[in-house]
């Protein structure tokens, strides 16, 4: 394990050992602008409801949301799967960014986003069911409809698409996480894409 990963995971654990599970902690919270906290509860309201729907459907299983910790730092939510948390820096309290806190809550919730993704293609495979299981978030969560909430997850990886977004661990090629997820979804007729040439 590289320095810096371990210092990430050393911090990860400090700044989320005392939040509870469903609930966003943050020691700034005097400093969030009040929509900023409106959206933070928001999330807490998306975390109980994906919790009760957990228990509704898997009474015998454990449903353990993450940890959510407003920080500072950075300029999107990120899960951490070794503290269960999910950082989210203050700025992303942000409605228009639910589609992306929508995608880390999904890697939290479901083992097939979060666990034994290490790996190139499995990375991939993870990111994937992030973004199917993120538009479920949207619609079970935030209470968009099913078609408003695929809509929203596509628009966002059409962006990153159309933006050029370069490659990073469990993101190798924009355009073929967009298929992966019209196709996951049922349509491919929503975007014109094509691969890039090798």
């Amino acid at each position: 394990m590289s320095p810096f990963a371990l210092l990430l995971a050393v911090l990860v654990l400090l700044l989320s050992a005392c939040a509870t599970p469903g609930h966003v902690k943050t020691d700034i919270w005097h400093s969030l602008i009040p929509a900023q906290q409106d959206e933070a509860q928001v999330i807490e309201g998306v975390l109980a409801k994906l919790a009760e729907e957990c228990r509704t459907r898997q009474p015998a299983s454990a449903c353990i949301p993450a940890r959510v910790v407003v920080t500072w730092s950075g300029m999107t939510p990120q899960y951490q799967h070794g503290g269960h948390a999910i950082l989210v820096p203050a700025s992303a309290l942000n409605p228009s960014l639910r589609v992306v806190m929508a995608h880390e809550i999904g890697h939290s919730w479901w083992a097939d986003a979060r666990d034994d993704c290490q790996g190139k293609a499995k990375a991939f495979t993870c990111e994937q069911n992030a973004n199917v299981h993120g538009a479920q978030v949207l619609r079970d969560g935030y209470g968009y409809s099913e078609a408003d909430a695929i809509l929203m997850t596509w628009a966002y990886l059409v962006g990153s698409v159309q933006n050029g977004v370069k490659p990073s661990q469990g993101h190798p090629d924009a355009c073929r996480e967009l298929h992966a997820f019209e196709t996951r979804v049922g349509t491919t007729s929503l975007y014109q894409w094509q691969e890039k040439a090798r």
